[in-house]
């Protein structure tokens, strides 16, 4: 399994990810995940995005319902060419 006792991903399967510079990195997930979270986290993106408040987390927070997740794309397009 890739997954230890807390149900978080093992080390040695996620630190090629966590360490591999991504300009922006968007979270798509629906659900509170422990294991996407820790990785999400701790990745090396110098820009994260979601669209749920987790302010920790995310340096840019584009407030949606659940049921419109898919306009996430189209509203990180149109906020990024106003910087």
């Amino acid at each position: 399994s890739d997954l230890d006792f807390k149900g978080l991903p093992k080390k040695n399967s996620i630190v090629e990810f966590v360490n591999q510079h991504f300009d922006i990195l968007i979270n798509f997930s629906a659900i509170n995940n422990d294991a996407a979270t820790y990785i999400y986290a701790l990745s090396k993106a110098s820009f994260k995005v979601g669209y749920k408040p987790n302010r920790k987390i995310n340096d840019l927070i584009i407030d949606l319902q659940e049921d419109k997740r898919y306009m996430l794309v189209k509203e990180l397009i149109r906020t990024l060419k106003n910087f």
